[in-house]
């Protein structure tokens, strides 16, 4: 304990745009011990290289699932939460049944401000708020049929201990129904559907095809 010393100083962490404010304490020896960091880069002596830029990875998967006409109504889709990594599988699904579809457009400032009259709270999580504006956006494209459905697990792929949606991203579509009057006047369709249970999805989704 003679010898024992600590310094303490704060600074912004510069590594990505989060902007950590850190907390550093410095200790005899050159001994340190970072706090406040969201991430692993201001306690890491180096900082690995970016192999690959998921974000884009995702956008270039899904590019090919665009917006249709068949030879059936076209199904508005909501573009937003988990309907993006389940893109492929309604898409190819409404396809095969001769539906067309309309997904909504990309997350913009002006979409969100387009729904905001609808948000019923401003303590949801803002990805959930932009669904609004994306709704808005295919009313105002004369949609009359979206999908959307209440999905209480999401796949489940045997790598942890449960497959729970996140309570927004399970039921926020009922949230939609009770807050956008429009919604009222079309066919809506947000069914309960357990994804990883097939007998019961083709059973609800032959009621929600019947249009």
């Amino acid at each position: 304990l003679e010898n024992f010393t600590h310094d303490i100083k704060n600074i912004t962490c510069n590594g990505c745009s989060n902007h950590c404010r850190l907390t550093v304490n410095t200790f005899n020896g050159g001994r340190k011990f970072i706090g406040g960091n969201k991430c692993s880069k201001p306690v890491k002596s180096a900082t690995p290289a970016v192999k690959e830029n998921m974000f884009e990875y995702i956008q270039n998967a899904l590019a090919e699932y665009k917006s249709f006409t068949g030879t059936r109504e076209k199904i508005g889709l909501v573009m937003g939460l988990n309907m993006f990594e389940l893109l492929p599988f309604w898409h190819t699904f409404f396809k095969e049944l001769g539906f067309g579809i309309e997904l909504s457009p990309k997350s913009t400032r002006q979409l969100y401000t387009l729904g905001q009259h609808t948000i019923p709270s401003d303590t949801v999580c803002y990805p959930a708020k932009l669904l609004h504006g994306h709704v808005e956006a295919l009313l105002n494209s004369g949609i009359e049929h979206i999908f959307y459905p209440c999905m209480t697990y999401n796949l489940d792929e045997n790598l942890g201990d449960n497959n729970y949606n996140c309570p927004i991203v399970a039921y926020y579509s009922e949230l939609l129904h009770g807050n956008i009057e429009e919604l009222k006047n079309l066919n809506y369709m947000y069914p309960y559907l357990d994804i990883n249970n097939q007998k019961s999805m083709v059973k609800t989704l032959q009621l929600v095809v019947l249009i």
